[in-house]
């Protein structure tokens, strides 16, 4: 997993606080800047995945990789008490919790567009140690008892970015950036027209208005938003910009997942670090094959 250092993740702060060295593209001018996108832009947003209905270890929703880590850790404690005879174990379940957290980041300036995603991976890793030692004794129990106090959290960064007509996907796992001419998604295709975006229903969000939407839907549930007014309803680089989403998915099973976002941080027309829209130092830059569109975006920018 990519390493929390190897992140361009700002303080929310101070979203230009910190920046990892970078390389530049190209010497070509990006296209012009729509209307009522002038300036720049900054927005963090948390994301959490939850089951519907609780759980029996916790009595509390949780998403389905917390959900996963806990019920590893009631075994675990059963193989410590039943063949070691040793004391249950706690770790900090707060740690748990992250594995169903994702946080977005998204940076706009005079039409360069950039978006970072973290997702976190939490791990019982001593249990796994058992796990392998246990299958080379052939079922035998290891001389050492599996510790299930630690657990441990890795990070996986990607991100996109848009830049003089092209995109580019970032991967900072293995530091490639797969090059891809996407043109239309350098001008702006409205979703509807001022009048009937300033018409919706306004919410307010870190003291910041926005507009309550139903989007088309996704696998057939609906996505309810509330994008960011300061721009214009359009579809152009990374916007729209929600400043909240919900959704469900599933809902025809036993245990439906609620997916949520909820802005953290947020700035207009503050200085934006001109860096932080050029291609990683130490990245290899590949084109894209084949003209294949890009996968599908985050869900709350549907």
């Amino acid at each position: 997993m990519a390493t929390f250092a190897a992140c361009l993740l700002l303080t929310a702060c101070q979203p230009n606080s910190q920046h990892i060295p970078s390389q530049h593209t190209s010497t070509l001018p990006n296209p012009p800047i729509p209307t009522g996108f002038e300036g720049s832009a900054y927005l963090k947003l948390e994301q959490r995945v939850r089951f519907e209905q609780p759980i029996k270890i916790s009595n509390k929703p949780q998403g389905p990789q917390t959900e996963n880590i806990l019920n590893l850790l009631e075994h675990c404690n059963r193989m410590r008490v039943i063949h070691y005879k040793l004391p249950v174990q706690q770790p900090d379940l707060s740690l748990a919790n992250q594995s169903d957290l994702a946080i977005q980041e998204l940076y706009f300036d005079q039409g360069q567009a950039l978006q970072i995603e973290q997702r976190f991976k939490t791990e019982l890793r001593d249990y796994f140690r058992w796990e392998r030692e246990r299958m080379a004794l052939a079922n035998q129990l290891p001389n050492k008892a599996p510790n299930c106090s630690v657990l441990e959290v890795s990070r996986h960064t990607m991100g996109t970015l848009w830049k003089q007509g092209q995109i580019y996907r970032l991967d900072f796992q293995r530091k490639i950036a797969v090059q891809q001419a996407i043109g239309q998604q350098f001008e702006a295709n409205p979703l509807m027209n001022n009048d009937e975006f300033h018409a919706l229903p306004q919410q307010k969000v870190l003291n910041t208005t926005c507009r309550q939407t139903k989007t088309e839907k996704l696998d057939e549930d609906e996505v309810s938003s509330c994008l960011w007014d300061k721009f214009p309803a359009h579809k152009y680089l990374n916007f729209p910009w929600p400043l909240a989403f919900e959704y469900v998915v599933e809902k025809q099973s036993t245990r439906p997942l609620r997916i949520s976002g909820k802005a953290v941080a947020l700035t207009r027309n503050t200085w934006i670090n001109p860096q932080l829209f050029n291609i990683p130092t130490g990245f290899v830059i590949q084109k894209q094959a084949s003209s294949t569109t890009l996968s599908k975006q985050a869900v709350w920018r549907l």
